[in-house]
């Protein structure tokens, strides 16, 4: 009977029993009872959309390769019925048989290795291999970092790349994730540190190598007292301009709240190193400074603007809504007091009188993105003297109107972000790569949490049969302004 059973059926690895028949005593041959694997055991290969008109054997015949294969997808969905399956825009989990080895990558989806000293070229395949995850984390407000970590055995092309400095700070590495044949750049950066970790255990060993965005080629050298008598953005493009070696291309977005000091008075020098300069450039008006990977392989965006708060939002992260889910988990808070009121005053030179400075609510550094905006509960002087211990230099003494205005819109922005929400998602069941600083749509969170939010971070992370990434959004206001998310 077993002989009679197909290979690719459900029921070919569940053997046979003998059972006697009580009545006339002849033993009969039958199939043992089949067992349904738990859905979260098996690997995922990837993630199927259910269209119009679509049956459970074409959804088999299209992921699986064999019609006959349903029973393989309602495994991984845990669905008793096939026709639970055939739900239009239901988005089908594809998984692998019971006892299938981990796919290296999941269906859909390549890593790519790039590495040189400044130039950079494909990895050797070795150490591709060798690279077990892939972590990236990008953080509105820091600089992005990555860690990779390869398995590390004894004479290996990484061990010998480790011996000749072909891996010691600051070799340049690029991650390069391809997704349904779209490549998008995960990471350009250069190594700040590696770890070795040992292990008397067969294959435990491992190198993990940490790493920076390029903009840490911008934080080695100090070049305070440099004398740079031009306007703000002047002086930021001519101290990027040498790192278009690493591939930086410059993006600036002029403000109308940039003082332009007179030069017979003064003559603005740079303080501190190129990064930490731009970045108070940035900070000194309400706008902030990063570097940015891509859009393609060796070109990195530096950015010197207003945080992103308008344009075209991302596809919507859905919660609450079965098999239409895009996400993991989402969890949101509302904290009722961060916002804040800052009092402001200015010292003009001309005036010699303290002039107070009311800060709006709103501002074009920061429109809402709801219908329902906090009231703010905190009270805050701003220091009007020398910089508080442990605090953002905050003084404005020494400050004309413009710019304590300007240093004052850029704390109100920043307390008013008073809704934050945090969750996970599968990459390819949400079909892209979440992008940090940018907007997403929120849906099935409640009428109070649904709208648009800020991408403030995001963790990709990338191993064996999974890509992943974990977020935080953050928000000024409640309710949608439109009452609907486009997804």
């Amino acid at each position: 009977m077993a002989g009679t059973i197909a290979p690719e059926s459900r029921y070919a690895t569940v053997g046979t029993a003998v059972t006697v028949d009580p009545d006339t005593g002849q033993e009969v041959v039958h199939l043992r009872r089949r067992f349904v694997p738990p859905a979260e055991r098996l690997a995922t290969a990837g993630w199927e959309q259910v269209a119009d008109g679509d049956r459970v054997d074409l959804l088999a015949a299209r992921t699986v390769g064999d019609p006959t294969a349903f029973w393989q997808l309602c495994d991984a969905n845990g669905a008793f019925d096939p026709a639970e399956l055939e739900q239009p825009g239901r988005v089908v989990r594809v998984a692998l048989p019971r006892g299938s080895p981990e796919p290296a990558m999941p269906r859909g989806v390549r890593l790519q290795l790039l590495v040189g000293p400044l130039t950079f070229g494909p990895a050797p395949y070795e150490l591709v291999e060798a690279l077990q995850e892939a972590q990236v984390t990008q953080n509105a407000g820091q600089r992005s970092g990555f860690q990779l970590r390869f398995a590390l055995s004894r004479g290996s092309l990484v061990e010998r790349m480790l011996a000749d400095g072909s891996l010691d700070p600051p070799t340049r590495m690029l991650l390069v994730l391809h997704l349904d044949g779209r490549p998008q750049v995960l990471s350009d950066g250069v190594v700040t540190r590696h770890d070795v970790a040992r292990s008397n255990e067969a294959g435990a060993s491992t190198l993990t190598l940490t790493g920076v965005d390029v903009s840490q080629m911008m934080d080695l050298i100090d070049l305070s007292g440099l004398p740079m008598p031009m306007p703000a953005e002047a002086r930021v493009l001519t101290l990027l301009a040498p790192f278009a070696a690493y591939g930086v291309v410059p993006m600036l977005v002029p403000s109308v709240l940039v003082f332009a000091p007179n030069p017979i008075q003064r003559v603005p020098a740079v303080r501190g190193t190129t990064f930490a300069y731009v970045s108070q450039l940035a900070d000194e008006v309400g706008y902030t400074f990063y570097v940015e990977p891509g859009p393609t392989p060796g070109m990195n965006t530096a950015y010197w603007g207003p945080e992103v708060r308008a344009g075209q939002a991302q596809p919507a992260l859905t919660v609450n809504a079965d098999a239409f889910s895009n996400v993991e988990s989402l969890s949101f808070s509302f904290d009722g007091v961060q916002k804040t009121v800052y009092l402001l005053t200015a010292f003009p030179e001309q005036v010699r009188v303290p002039i107070p400075l009311p800060v709006p609510d709103v501002s074009p550094l920061n429109p809402p993105l709801g219908r329902k905006i906090p009231i703010p509960l905190s009270y805050r002087r701003m220091n009007i003297g020398r910089a508080d211990p442990g605090r953002t230099d905050d003084a404005t003494a020494r400050m004309d109107v413009v710019q304590t205005l300007a240093r004052g819109l850029a704390r109100a922005a920043q307390s008013a972000n008073v809704i934050t929400g945090s969750g996970s998602l599968d990459v390819l069941r949400y079909g892209r790569l979440l992008q940090c600083r940018r907007l997403v749509g929120v849906r099935g969170a409640g009428r109070a949490y649904d709208g648009e939010y800020v991408v403030k971070s995001v963790t990709t992370t990338v191993k064996a049969g999974e890509v992943k990434q974990r977020f935080n959004l953050s928000r000024n206001a409640q309710i949608s302004i439109s009452g609907r998310v486009d997804t």
